[in-house]
């Protein structure tokens, strides 16, 4: 059962999503009335697997001020039913009214775009989605107009899916986004995002990224415009790539999400800055880690205080690897100049966006990539031992 505190929380919530309403409590819950005399119900579950509460919502018209119809709501919560996909508890007085079940973790999720759907801020893609329900234009105007630009509404959709989700997505998932953020235009083919994940047959890549983008889409309620579930967060292109492959371009919406997020830099690969692996920066998984830490390893405010911080202490931007120090080599040519890379594990990514300058090390172009080359991301001091059992580094001389 969920605690006083996550019940009194979210009561404030679901009076900020559903409106002016007064509050009437029940033996499990509490029944609340807007303005309209629309009453609505929460109830505390423990009945059904997954279900922590239970929002039961008259399909009555949800606003006074856009034209929203009860035909229009009923079809919006009997998809939100479909999203769920959950059991629930039956009505007593055999009310059709829906119920949809909710982990506790889900709820801001689906209050956040009933909230929209109040305001009648959903986009034409949504209201599409919905069925063949005859939308009047001046509602789409007026969601145009209403508190965020559609472009800009989407983005905190996504960001609010994309919170609500993050504990649940895997390595692999995680990888596959950034992957997909990172590559030339954010164009990739889903054979490519397995190969980033690890994974080798040939429908596995599909089968996480889309299942990722079902959960995206059920946390956001934006429904993917075509059969395919993750046209969700990206379009398909005919144009192939260098093997024959079809790709997937990244909606610019949910790109900008995973950037104010922060869970990716807020530059994209398609920067002539990023540098190849072995001529294929997809090639494995060495790859995907290569892309993950050049995103974070480019953030120029912590790396110029790295550098700074490496030169007060030691007068010098030495490898840290194999000792090479770039303005001993090229002169004033080489003065200041380093590459600084992540120490920390690929598999942290996302999960920590605070770098302190000790996850920080300075090393040369060469050992950079051998830290990142192959299924495993080394640590400095394992490649450090390798160079020693060669002997002296002779490497750019």
């Amino acid at each position: 059962m969920l605690s006083e505190n996550l019940k009194s929380k979210l009561k404030d919530d679901v009076r900020v999503a559903f409106g002016k309403t007064t509050f009437g409590d029940l033996a499990h819950g509490f029944r609340l009335t807007n303005a309209l005399g629309q009453v609505n119900a929460v109830y505390w579950s423990n009945i059904y697997e997954g279900n922590d509460v239970e929002i039961a919502i008259s399909p009555a018209a949800v606003t006074d001020v856009y034209g929203i119809t009860p035909a229009m709501v009923r079809a919006w919560l009997e998809r939100e039913v479909d999203l769920s996909g959950r059991n629930c508890n039956v009505h007593k007085h055999d009310s059709d009214w829906p119920i949809i079940g909710f982990s506790i973790d889900e709820v801001p999720g689906f209050l956040a775009r009933y909230k929209r759907l109040r305001r009648g801020a959903l986009s034409k893609l949504e209201w599409s989605a919905l069925g063949q329900i005859d939308v009047p234009s001046p509602l789409l105007e007026s969601a145009s107009d209403t508190a965020l630009e559609d472009e800009i509404d989407h983005v905190e959709v996504f960001k609010d899916a994309l919170t609500e989700l993050r504990p649940k997505i895997t390595d692999s998932q995680m990888k596959m986004l950034v992957g997909h953020y990172a590559a030339p235009d954010m164009t990739i083919s889903v054979k490519k995002l397995a190969a980033l994940a690890g994974y080798t047959g040939p429908r596995s890549g599909r089968l996480h990224y889309g299942k990722l983008a079902r959960a995206i889409s059920k946390a956001s309620g934006i429904s993917p415009p075509t059969v395919d579930q993750l046209s969700t967060i990206a379009e398909w292109t005919t144009t192939l790539d260098e093997n024959g492959h079809g790709q997937w371009i990244m909606y610019e919406e949910f790109a900008t999400a995973l950037e104010e997020l922060g869970w990716v830099a807020a530059d994209r690969a398609a920067d002539s800055d990023i540098p190849d692996i072995d001529g294929e920066i997809f090639a494995n998984e060495g790859a995907a880690s290569w892309v993950m830490h050049l995103q974070r390893e480019r953030n120029q405010a912590i790396v110029e205080e790295k550098k700074n911080q490496v030169l007060n202490e030691k007068h010098t931007l030495a490898c840290e690897v194999c000792e090479f120090d770039f303005e001993q080599k090229y002169g004033a040519h080489g003065k200041d100049y380093c590459e600084v890379h992540h120490k920390i594990p690929l598999a942290s990514a996302g999960k920590r966006t605070v770098t302190y300058l000790h996850d920080l090390a300075i090393v040369c172009s060469n050992c950079h990539r051998m830290l990142h080359r192959g299924l495993k991301l080394l640590a400095i001091e394992e490649l450090r031992a390798i160079v020693k059992s060669d002997g002296p580094s002779t490497h750019c001389l």
